[in-house]
């Protein structure tokens, strides 16, 4: 049964503060602002978390960089750490945030975009310096920007690419003019982030492109990184459960803990390629992407 917070019959002097009971037996005192979300049968706030159980890890990842592979990888490796793998296996296996933090057998692991929103940003207002996470282990995980600006559109307006006879897309060329919010602060982003790995506490870069291209290699490497066991067998197991013919099946039959949208064009799993890119834009809106890159992210260029 959830528990619920007692109403007091008389109201106190000063504003009581809720008190929240999860399931490792800590009470929580929460400021009245933070609204704690449901999460099984327990109460949780990712940002009080914080203060009771280190992350062994924080994943630095845009949307549409990836993360969703990532968290299938990591939701396969950390499952051999419960005691009935089948049955403990989380229910959103892709929600990083949410399953680490409430089940104290596995690495706590937080994903996160930073602290300045990249949706609301131009490339100057990126960070450059990341002190909180100077001791911390951190994962880079990037992606070509071009791929990710392309996802993020898709997913909004269900592109069809060239290849089905669709026409460029205006919406994700808009993207790429932009100065605010556009192609140049994804691409500023990422590469603040790998410019700066040598002050964090302890780093390893994953790029979308290596993933694809050597999955077995990549994965034991992020398992060597997390001191976890990187057998070629283990890893072999990982890397076939974490595939994307069998993630894109899983999100059609629900097994994801996501909203299904009814386009198949704006499902999380569309096409799982690296530089998709090419198939929704012009020659012209190609050039242009491609300065931008050369500018803001010239390990891409």
């Amino acid at each position: 049964m959830i528990p619920s917070n007692p109403v007091p019959s008389t109201p106190p002097r000063t504003p009581a503060t809720p008190v929240y009971h999860i399931h490792q037996h800590l009470d929580l005192r929460l400021a009245p602002f933070q609204e704690p979300t449901i999460v099984g049968a327990s109460f949780l706030d990712t940002r009080v978390a914080r203060a009771f159980r280190r992350p062994a890890a924080v994943i630095l990842a845009l949307p549409g960089a990836g993360r969703a592979w990532l968290g299938a990888i990591l939701a396969h490796a950390f499952a051999d750490l419960l005691p009935n793998k089948t049955a403990d296996f989380p229910a959103k296996p892709l929600d990083i945030d949410s399953w680490t933090t409430i089940d104290p057998r596995l690495p706590r692991i937080v994903a996160t975009n930073g602290k300045v929103n990249p949706w609301k940003s131009t490339p100057e207002q990126m960070p450059r310096a990341f002190p909180w996470l100077a001791k911390v282990p951190v994962i880079v995980l990037t992606r070509d920007p071009r791929d990710i600006a392309t996802t993020i559109i898709a997913r909004r307006y269900a592109l069809r690419p060239a290849s089905e006879g669709a026409s460029s897309s205006h919406e994700l060329e808009s993207l790429i003019d932009t100065e605010h919010a556009g192609l140049a602060t994804l691409a500023a982003t990422q590469h603040h982030w790998i410019a700066a790995t040598h002050t964090f506490g302890s780093s390893h870069i994953v790029t979308y492109e290596h993933l694809h291209a050597d999955p077995h290699l990549e994965i034991g490497r992020l398992l060597n990184f997390l001191h976890m066991e990187a057998t070629a067998q283990r890893v072999a197991g990982i890397a076939h459960a974490s595939r994307f013919e069998a993630l894109r099946d899983a999100e059609n039959q629900g097994r994801l803990g996501l909203r299904l949208p009814t386009d198949p064009n704006k499902r999380l799993l569309r096409r799982g390629i690296t530089g998709g890119f090419r198939d929704y834009l012009s020659s012209s809106a190609l050039a242009q992407a491609q300065r931008v890159i050369a500018r803001h992210a010239p390990e891409y260029a």
